[in-house]
């Protein structure tokens, strides 16, 4: 994907705005920007950056944005588009192995927790694994890490997500990577219907809000208090925010990767206004 992403930012920009019906440049190469009035072309087509940039109204955008702008298509839309014009075509979508059925009930996995947490204890290459994130195995073992053989996934960590004191579910994430490159995740029993890491919330302390279980265990390594609530649409339940803002923190400082998936999960965060 990221190779045809590529070959579409290769795409000479003004080539772009042409076949959107957009006039040609003037000798500055800039034209009527078509996104506010103006009697005096502002925007620039092009460029080192090879890129939409309004010096007027400060509209930036790419090859694959433009298109969406000016056109209103959704995203198979822009690659037929992208296909007609240009013939790059959208790469075959990649099959992902998701498990849909929960490996154990709640209880069966209680039961095997300790098996689990002695394995992980003996295993090199989840230790491995966790000192690549930069997390001590004393640490994993403080939140109760375990190491399970999952049936079709293969050797994974189970990260336990308790409500209080008592695990309402178990999530699971693959050792090594997929043709994608991403470890493969599945909630190996129960329902997460908590906040992983919401039970070391204390009351009136300042609280870091991450994303991601290894992300979590490296803030609680350093002392801080700290809570992993994903950044997925699917993960946006603005309910789950009483569990903190119920023990009055000064402050909530948002950790998230600077990806688009961050940037959305914390727009989401900050419009519920704490």
């Amino acid at each position: 994907m990221d190779e045809v992403f590529g070959e579409i930012n290769k795409i000479p920009i003004v080539d772009i705005w042409r076949a959107l019906g957009g006039d040609d440049p003037n000798r500055d190469g800039k034209v009527l920007c078509k996104f506010h009035a103006e009697a005096t072309p502002s925007a620039q087509v092009g460029g080192n950056r090879n890129i939409y940039k309004c010096y007027a109204c400060g509209k930036t955008l790419g090859a694959w944005n433009l298109v969406k702008e000016l056109s209103g298509l959704d995203n198979k839309g822009i690659w037929d588009w992208f296909d007609k014009h240009f013939r790059i075509k959208r790469p075959p979508l990649e099959k992902k192995d998701k498990p849909k059925q929960k490996v154990m009930t709640l209880d069966e996995a209680k039961d095997d927790l300790f098996l689990w947490q002695a394995a992980l204890e003996s295993n090199d290459e989840a230790i491995a694994l966790l000192k690549s994130y930069g997390i001590r195995l004393e640490t994993a073992q403080a939140a109760g890490l375990g190491l399970f053989p999952h049936p079709s996934l293969g050797l994974g960590l189970v990260y336990p997500i308790p409500d209080g004191d008592n695990p309402v579910a178990f999530k699971f994430r693959t050792l090594g990577r997929g043709e994608s490159g991403k470890r493969k995740n599945q909630v190996l029993a129960g329902e997460i219907t908590a906040l992983y890491g919401q039970g070391a919330i204390k009351f009136v302390e300042p609280v870091c809000l991450t994303a991601g279980e290894e992300k979590w265990l490296l803030l609680q390594q350093e002392g801080r208090c700290a809570v992993s609530w994903a950044t997925g649409e699917n993960s946006r339940n603005g309910l789950l925010l009483k569990a903190i803002t119920e023990k009055n923190p000064p402050s909530i400082t948002i950790c998230y990767d600077a990806d688009d998936a961050g940037r959305k999960g914390t727009a989401f965060v900050r419009s519920l206004a704490y």
